[in-house]
């Protein structure tokens, strides 16, 4: 999100397996959902198991429902494998990535496209890497999202009741995906808090294990 994505971002070396992660969701101070991140190590690298329920209820009643689940397959410390399956109230989408001569092929809900190889999906936000980033894969619609941003911001927030040490950034896509957020991660590049605006909403994902 803050400088270019024309070369390969290799964030993470092939032996470096990244701490699982989960966060509690919530919009306006009333928890709505959970965001879990489980790493599983694999020959030169590891995949990534991603989930995230979102459920807002008024009166007891579901008025809105948000699932999306992914595996993502990384080796080297880039992302050569993805399937993304998201149901947005009723609206269902599978997107599917592979890595084939430097390229990624994204075949999703609008077509086949081709990406980079080290581009990023909107669903990495877990790796700091993303950050440089000017474009990402939308896990939703299968195209890609034109990103900007700024930062690093240093900044301490509370986390499970302790002053930690952060770095901020905050990003904002192109007109057409509608998407503006800032990222929290501590010193050992750990994502620790995010906020995300989308469609008129603010949703805010804290860090519980």
């Amino acid at each position: 999100m803050i400088a270019s994505a024309a070369l390969p971002n290799r964030a993470r070396s092939q032996d470096s397996l990244p701490q699982d992660l989960e966060f509690m969701v919530s919009r306006k101070g009333i928890d709505v959902g959970r965001y879990t991140l489980r790493f599983r190590p694999e020959e030169d690298g590891f995949t990534c198991s991603a989930s995230i329920e979102i459920a807002v209820k008024f009166a007891f009643m579901t008025a809105y429902r948000y699932t999306q689940t992914s595996e993502d397959l990384w080796r080297n410390g880039q992302l050569v494998q993805a399937v993304i399956t998201t149901d947005d109230d009723g609206d269902r989408s599978s997107v599917v990535i592979e890595a084939q001569e430097q390229k990624l092929l994204v075949e999703g809900p609008l077509g086949l496209i081709v990406a980079p190889i080290g581009t990023l999906t909107d669903g990495s936000l877990w790796n700091i890497a993303v950050t440089k980033q000017s474009q990402v894969i939308d896990g939703q619609r299968g195209d890609l999202m034109q990103i900007g941003g700024h930062g690093p911001f240093y900044e301490r927030i509370s986390l499970e009741g302790k002053s930690t040490s952060t770095r901020r950034y905050t990003f904002q896509s192109d007109p057409e995906h509608e998407m503006a957020g800032t990222l929290w991660y501590d010193q050992m590049d750990r994502l620790t808090k995010i906020m995300l605006q989308t469609r008129g909403e603010r949703l805010e994902y804290r860090l519980v294990g």
